[in-house]
């Protein structure tokens, strides 16, 4: 039975991104979820349970508090929080509202998404 990992971005091309990366790097090892909002997300979460969620951290118009709802839905799940731009204050921001790990969309290219996801999710190898 593959992982579950759940994607909450409102972005389609990047959730695209996203989906190649990892069909690439992990095949039928893993399948995705897709929500591009807070709720749809909260819905999802009700639903399934996740190995890991990889959320957008200023998801409209929630912004970095959506990262709390996702925490608040699903506490024992990791969240990798991406946001288009890096910073140490983007990271203590999407620390301080629930996310595991904190990482700019450019880093989750290929392998390093893998390798980040290993570092969260028993069962997923760092290439």
């Amino acid at each position: 039975m593959p992982l579950k990992a759940l994607v909450v971005e409102d972005n389609v091309e990047d959730f695209d991104l996203i989906d190649v990366w990892l069909q690439e790097a992990l095949g039928d090892r893993m399948s995705l979820d897709h929500a591009s909002s807070v709720e749809a997300a909260a819905d999802l979460m009700g639903r399934n349970t996740y190995a890991v969620i990889i959320h957008d951290l200023f998801l409209p118009p929630w912004g970095p508090e959506s990262i709390t709802a996702a925490y608040k839905n699903s506490p024992e799940t990791p969240i990798v929080a991406m946001s288009g731009e890096s910073s140490p204050e983007l990271h203590r921001t999407a620390i301080a509202n629930g996310a595991t790990l904190f990482c700019a969309k450019s880093d989750l290219r290929g392998d390093n998404l893998v390798s980040i996801l290993a570092q969260l999710v028993p069962g997923i190898k760092s290439p």
